[in-house]
Protein backbone atom coordinates (compact mmCIF):
# COMPACT_ATOMS: atom_id res chain seq x y z
CA UNK A 1 0.00 0.00 0.00
CA UNK A 2 1.38 3.36 -1.00
CA UNK A 3 1.98 6.11 1.54
CA UNK A 4 1.72 8.85 -1.07
CA UNK A 5 -1.38 10.99 -1.32
CA UNK A 6 -4.22 9.31 -3.20
CA UNK A 7 -4.86 10.70 -6.67
CA UNK A 8 -8.35 11.83 -7.60
CA UNK A 9 -9.44 13.10 -11.01
CA UNK A 10 -12.30 15.61 -11.23
CA UNK A 11 -13.97 15.82 -14.65
CA UNK A 12 -16.55 18.49 -15.39
CA UNK A 13 -17.07 20.93 -18.24
CA UNK A 14 -18.05 23.60 -15.69
CA UNK A 15 -14.85 25.11 -14.29
CA UNK A 16 -16.62 26.40 -11.16
CA UNK A 17 -17.81 22.90 -10.23
CA UNK A 18 -14.33 21.48 -10.91
CA UNK A 19 -12.76 24.09 -8.64
CA UNK A 20 -15.36 23.54 -5.92
CA UNK A 21 -14.77 19.78 -5.92
CA UNK A 22 -11.01 20.30 -6.05
CA UNK A 23 -11.06 22.65 -3.05
CA UNK A 24 -13.17 20.13 -1.15
CA UNK A 25 -10.71 17.29 -1.84
CA UNK A 26 -7.33 19.05 -2.02
CA UNK A 27 -6.51 18.75 1.69
CA UNK A 28 -6.44 14.95 1.57
CA UNK A 29 -5.78 14.10 -2.08
CA UNK A 30 -3.66 15.03 -5.04
CA UNK A 31 -6.38 16.34 -7.34
CA UNK A 32 -6.17 16.39 -11.14
CA UNK A 33 -8.69 18.25 -13.29
CA UNK A 34 -10.10 17.62 -16.75
CA UNK A 35 -12.64 19.75 -18.66
CA UNK A 36 -13.90 16.83 -20.74
CA UNK A 37 -13.96 13.03 -21.00
CA UNK A 38 -11.20 12.62 -23.65
CA UNK A 39 -8.78 14.63 -21.49
CA UNK A 40 -9.78 12.52 -18.48
CA UNK A 41 -9.08 9.31 -20.37
CA UNK A 42 -5.60 10.60 -21.26
CA UNK A 43 -4.88 11.61 -17.65
CA UNK A 44 -5.97 8.21 -16.34
CA UNK A 45 -3.48 6.60 -18.73
CA UNK A 46 -0.65 8.90 -17.63
CA UNK A 47 -1.15 8.96 -13.85
CA UNK A 48 -2.01 6.40 -11.20
CA UNK A 49 -5.51 7.76 -10.58
CA UNK A 50 -7.47 5.95 -7.87
CA UNK A 51 -10.87 7.68 -8.03
CA UNK A 52 -12.57 9.58 -10.84
CA UNK A 53 -15.38 12.02 -10.08
CA UNK A 54 -17.04 12.72 -13.43
CA UNK A 55 -20.01 14.79 -14.55
CA UNK A 56 -22.61 12.92 -16.57
CA UNK A 57 -23.75 15.65 -18.94
CA UNK A 58 -20.80 17.00 -20.91
CA UNK A 59 -20.55 17.96 -24.57
CA UNK A 60 -18.94 15.43 -26.88
CA UNK A 61 -18.67 12.36 -24.67
CA UNK A 62 -20.88 11.96 -21.61
CA UNK A 63 -19.60 10.71 -18.30
CA UNK A 64 -21.55 7.49 -18.76
CA UNK A 65 -19.89 6.89 -22.14
CA UNK A 66 -16.50 7.59 -20.61
CA UNK A 67 -16.73 5.08 -17.75
CA UNK A 68 -15.71 1.95 -19.71
CA UNK A 69 -12.98 3.87 -21.53
CA UNK A 70 -11.59 5.16 -18.23
CA UNK A 71 -11.48 1.64 -16.80
CA UNK A 72 -9.86 0.30 -19.97
CA UNK A 73 -7.16 2.97 -19.92
CA UNK A 74 -6.33 2.73 -16.19
CA UNK A 75 -3.23 0.78 -15.16
CA UNK A 76 -4.91 -0.43 -11.97
CA UNK A 77 -8.57 -0.75 -11.05
CA UNK A 78 -10.22 2.62 -10.48
CA UNK A 79 -13.45 3.72 -8.86
CA UNK A 80 -15.80 6.04 -10.72
CA UNK A 81 -18.25 8.38 -9.02
CA UNK A 82 -20.79 10.04 -11.33
CA UNK A 83 -21.76 13.57 -10.37
CA UNK A 84 -24.87 14.98 -12.05
CA UNK A 85 -27.89 17.22 -11.89
CA UNK A 86 -30.11 14.32 -13.02
CA UNK A 87 -32.15 13.22 -10.01
CA UNK A 88 -34.47 10.56 -11.43
CA UNK A 89 -34.05 6.87 -10.65
CA UNK A 90 -33.75 5.90 -14.31
CA UNK A 91 -30.66 8.13 -14.70
CA UNK A 92 -29.15 6.62 -11.57
CA UNK A 93 -29.75 3.13 -12.92
CA UNK A 94 -28.23 4.04 -16.29
CA UNK A 95 -25.13 5.39 -14.58
CA UNK A 96 -24.67 2.25 -12.56
CA UNK A 97 -25.34 0.07 -15.61
CA UNK A 98 -22.64 2.03 -17.47
CA UNK A 99 -20.19 0.76 -14.87
CA UNK A 100 -20.00 3.61 -12.38
CA UNK A 101 -19.43 2.62 -8.78
CA UNK A 102 -21.63 5.32 -7.30
CA UNK A 103 -23.82 8.24 -8.21
CA UNK A 104 -24.15 11.62 -6.52
CA UNK A 105 -26.69 14.29 -7.46
CA UNK A 106 -25.92 18.00 -7.63
CA UNK A 107 -26.04 20.05 -5.57
CA UNK A 108 -23.83 17.75 -3.54
CA UNK A 109 -23.22 17.65 0.15
CA UNK A 110 -19.48 18.25 0.56
CA UNK A 111 -19.14 15.93 3.55
CA UNK A 112 -20.96 13.06 1.81
CA UNK A 113 -18.87 13.59 -1.32
CA UNK A 114 -15.65 13.54 0.71
CA UNK A 115 -16.72 10.39 2.58
CA UNK A 116 -17.57 8.56 -0.63
CA UNK A 117 -14.22 9.44 -2.21
CA UNK A 118 -12.47 8.43 1.01
CA UNK A 119 -14.26 5.06 0.98
CA UNK A 120 -13.33 4.43 -2.64
CA UNK A 121 -9.68 5.26 -1.96
CA UNK A 122 -9.68 2.85 0.98
CA UNK A 123 -11.35 0.10 -1.07
CA UNK A 124 -8.96 0.64 -3.96
CA UNK A 125 -5.91 0.44 -1.75
CA UNK A 126 -7.22 -2.70 -0.06
CA UNK A 127 -7.85 -4.25 -3.48
CA UNK A 128 -4.31 -3.41 -4.60
CA UNK A 129 -2.89 -4.90 -1.42
CA UNK A 130 -4.88 -8.09 -1.94
CA UNK A 131 -3.68 -8.31 -5.55
CA UNK A 132 -0.06 -7.92 -4.38
CA UNK A 133 -0.56 -10.60 -1.75
CA UNK A 134 -2.10 -12.96 -4.31
CA UNK A 135 0.87 -12.39 -6.61
CA UNK A 136 3.25 -13.16 -3.75
CA UNK A 137 1.32 -16.30 -2.88
CA UNK A 138 1.42 -17.38 -6.50
CA UNK A 139 5.20 -16.93 -6.57
CA UNK A 140 5.56 -18.87 -3.32
CA UNK A 141 3.39 -21.65 -4.73
CA UNK A 142 5.64 -21.86 -7.79
CA UNK A 143 8.73 -22.04 -5.56
CA UNK A 144 7.12 -24.77 -3.46
CA UNK A 145 6.28 -26.75 -6.60
CA UNK A 146 9.87 -26.42 -7.84
CA UNK A 147 11.24 -27.53 -4.47
CA UNK A 148 8.87 -30.50 -4.34
CA UNK A 149 9.87 -31.59 -7.84
CA UNK A 150 13.57 -31.29 -6.91
CA UNK A 151 13.09 -33.33 -3.73
CA UNK A 152 11.15 -36.04 -5.54
CA UNK A 153 13.85 -36.23 -8.20
CA UNK A 154 16.68 -36.38 -5.63
CA UNK A 155 14.90 -39.08 -3.62
CA UNK A 156 14.22 -41.24 -6.68
CA UNK A 157 17.88 -41.48 -7.72
CA UNK A 158 19.11 -43.36 -4.59
CA UNK A 159 15.97 -45.51 -4.55
CA UNK A 160 16.49 -46.51 -8.18
CA UNK A 161 20.04 -47.66 -7.38
CA UNK A 162 18.83 -49.67 -4.37
CA UNK A 163 16.10 -51.44 -6.32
Amino acid sequence: MSLERPRVLVVDDDEIIRRLVKVTLAQKYEVFEAPDAPTAIELVGQHDIEVVVIDVMMPGMTGMEAVPKLRERAKDPIYVLLLTALHDQQSRNQGLEAGADDYLAKPMDRKEHDLRVQNFVRLGRQERLIRQQLESLSQLQALKDDLTALLVHDLRNPLTAVS
